[in-house]
């Protein structure tokens, strides 16, 4: 299982809570000494890989490849109020040009019959729907899954859902792609 954009481990442990071999891919290498303190006081590992994911990765295709891509956190607003003084048409746009830079690479990893899950903790349009909409148009080796059912509002959102920012939880788009088992990589 790759952890794409892995932070500071939390996907990671939970994963590896769940009897995953998790390789967690980040750009900054502080995050990982953080993953890694996170991982070894529940008793739990994982590898790391220091890499800038705008560029090809060089690791061995997976069955399950989770992004969880940077974005303007537009959909934690509720408890992170000061994102608002960030959050503008630019920062919107540059996100959202970051995120579809990512995503092929991601993409690059899956294997034939894998699947992809793709999110971010914003509610724009731009980072979330579009995002997914552009790849897939390019990308016919991929096909749009149904996200299984969550138990907190959501509504559809293109080819995948957004959570809705109520009564303590916060608003992500979440997607889950898969690979065509007759597809090749490369």
């Amino acid at each position: 299982m790759l952890d794409l954009a892995g932070g500071a481990g939390i996907k990671a442990a939970m994963l590896a809570a769940r009897g995953a071999q998790v390789t967690s891919v980040d750009l900054l290498p502080h995050k990982h000494e953080q993953a890694r303190a996170n991982l070894g006081r529940l008793g739990l590992q994982a590898e790391f890989l220091t890499h800038d994911l705008t560029q090809p990765v060089n690791l061995p295709p997976a069955a399950h490849v989770l992004l969880d891509a940077p974005c303007t956190g537009s959909g934690t607003l509720r408890s992170h109020p000061e994102i608002k003084l960030r959050l503008t048409p630019h920062a919107v746009a540059a996100a959202a040009a970051l995120q579809a830079q990512m995503l092929p690479h991601a993409a690059a990893l899956v294997a034939p019959g894998g699947t992809l899950v793709y999110s971010v903790c914003s509610v724009t349009p731009q980072e979330g729907p579009e995002v997914i909409a552009g790849f897939l148009a390019g990308h016919p080796e991929f096909e749009a899954e149904a996200v299984p059912e969550v138990e907190v509002p959501h509504v559809p959102a293109g080819d995948g859902l957004l959570t809705v920012p109520e009564g303590g939880i916060d608003g992500f788009f979440i997607a889950r792609l898969r690979r065509r088992a007759d597809s090749s990589i490369g």
